[in-house]
């Protein structure tokens, strides 16, 4: 009896044993906790943007080590950079976006506290230093900086606007300790405060540089770009945290990556996007945005970057607001962003050798699925407009709907759009056709003579340069239409009824007649 017990013992020890062993162990969490500024409106393509459009979760690693693991992504938002810093250290965030006096700030701090930060990527920047701005009351008599002595001044503290304002003040010989009265104050306080003229002066970023201006609250008296010290806003995270999960950090830039291009080919759609997420008017952001914006989006750490992070640790060295200094050749690494467009090459690279649908031969068409799943969101945050049937190549992608030729842009590093597999588009006479599956073949020409080879063809181009540029609407020659009028989508004017653009808007609101005096820039803004 007593061996009989025994047996039934070492039995249920065993069944214990497999029990555990065969139930499944639970998924790894791993948090991605991002700090961003939704209304600077150039953080976009790193924080806003990629939340809306849920592009985090389509590049963050899913294979290998990170098979079974759980993401607890976490987005924050903040009204400048020096709180993301304190979150930074305190261990409650893992990335952070910031401009670069902030991020000297968020260098020197971090080291500081042993808990070193790392500036990864670009979002945004100027190499003259344009974005940030002072701005006064629409009465104030003042209209240069040498003109606030005395004055009460708000400004975000520890913010890229605080280094530009004190910069500012000292290029004209006044001390920001005795000759004006500094107060910590964030712009979406700074306008009432603009409005009721309890300020006299605010110093701010992007964009309430401009938009205060636009919406008529104040005007600007200094700009940015007069220090011609480059400014720019980018991206840090923890080292602890890269080294332990650098897939998941190379993951997040090629979000962000993904985020700029889709930018880059519909800015007045995600400007509007922008505004009913933040309540910075479309105009505004597309100021930023648009292809000749005010500042320039580059994800990589240009040696412009590298100089102003390296002009904001002085100034913070020689306005003694620091003892220690920043080493930014060691702060700034871009080992992740190399990695991060490595994959997007490879990715590129792959779609190019696949075969097209339907098709057996031909460049497949790349990132399909991803463009128009990010453009299906886009169009359900803002107004999408007919583009007609484009097909994406290998590459940035198309920019819009093709032209009458069924062609579309030409400039560097794009790659034209074509109708979609299967469309017919007008042949021009002259031109060599290539079809899936055939032998390269010309078109017949009529009206020509002489040879169709290359050296005729390099004559003809020879006499169109030694006739010089076309005049639209000269006797015998047809208007000249830009090359890229295939890329550019057409935008109906207000008199038809139809949706009007926030590039229209801009242009409307623009005085008819320029301003006369010397302070022509003030005059417009305001």
């Amino acid at each position: 009896m007593t061996k009989l017990c025994s047996w039934r013992w070492v039995f249920c020890l065993v069944i214990a044993v497999l029990g555990a062993a065969c139930t499944p162990s639970e998924k790894k969490t791993i948090r991605v906790a991002i700090g961003t500024q939704n209304a600077t409106v150039n953080c976009a393509t790193g924080g806003l943007l990629v939340r809306e459009l849920d592009l985090l979760e389509r590049y963050l690693p899913s294979e290998g080590p990170y098979k079974d693991v759980h993401y607890e992504i976490a987005w924050r938002d903040f009204s400048s950079g020096p709180p993301i810093t304190a979150e930074m250290i305190a261990g409650n965030l893992d990335f952070g976006m910031m401009a670069d006096f902030p991020a000297a700030m968020n260098g020197i701090a971090s080291r500081r506290a042993g808990k070193p930060t790392l500036y990864i990527a670009t979002l945004s920047g100027s190499a003259a230093g344009a974005g940030n701005g002072i701005v006064v009351p629409l009465d104030s008599p003042a209209h240069t900086v040498a003109d606030l002595k005395g004055k009460r001044i708000s400004v975000p503290f520890g913010s890229t606007a605080h280094g530009m304002l004190l910069r500012a003040l000292s290029d004209v010989g006044l001390d920001p300790e005795r000759d004006v009265t500094l107060v910590s104050q964030q712009p979406g306080e700074a306008e009432p405060a603009l409005k009721a003229g309890t300020i006299d002066a605010h110093a701010t970023f992007v964009p309430f540089a401009e938009l205060f201006p636009f919406r008529g609250v104040a005007r600007k008296i200094y700009d940015g770009a007069t220090t011609q010290i480059p400014t720019s806003h980018g991206m840090l995270v923890r080292a602890a945290y890269a080294e332990d999960h650098p897939e998941v950090v190379v993951g997040l830039l090629r979000a962000v990556i993904e985020a700029d291009r889709i930018v880059e080919r519909d800015p007045e759609r995600y400007s509007e996007v922008i505004e009913q997420v933040t309540g910075v008017d479309a105009e505004v952001a597309y100021m930023f945005h648009g292809p000749l914006g005010v500042q320039t989006r580059d994800v990589t750490l240009k040696p412009q970057v590298l100089r102003g992070l390296r002009v904001a640790a002085d100034t913070l060295a020689l306005l003694q607001r620091t003892n220690a200094s920043l080493d930014v050749d060691r702060f700034a690494d871009d080992r992740y962003l190399r990695q991060a467009c490595e994959g997007v090459r490879r990715e590129v690279r792959g779609a190019a050798r696949a075969p097209r649908e339907g098709a057996p031969h031909g460049p497949r068409r790349a990132h399909r699925g991803a463009d128009r799943g990010a453009e299906a969101r886009g169009a359900a945050l803002g107004d999408r407009r007919d583009q007609g049937p484009v097909v994406r190549e290998p590459g940035l992608g198309a920019r819009g709907a093709p032209d009458a030729r069924g062609r579309g842009p030409a400039a560097p590093g794009h790659v034209r759009a074509r109708p979609a597999h299967g469309a017919e588009a007008p042949r021009r006479p002259g031109v060599v056709r290539r079809e899936p599956g055939r032998r390269p073949r010309r078109l017949p020409v009529e009206g020509l003579r002489g040879d169709l080879g290359p050296r005729a063809a390099r004559r003809r181009q020879a006499a169109r340069r030694a006739q010089g540029p076309r005049r639209a609407g000269a006797a015998g020659q047809r208007p000249v239409t830009s090359p890229h009028a295939g890329a550019q989508r057409a935008m109906p004017t207000p008199a038809t009824g139809a949706h009007e653009s926030c590039f229209d808007r801009l242009i409307r609101a623009r005085p008819q007649a320029p301003p006369t005096s010397s302070r022509s820039f003030e005059n417009w803004v305001s």
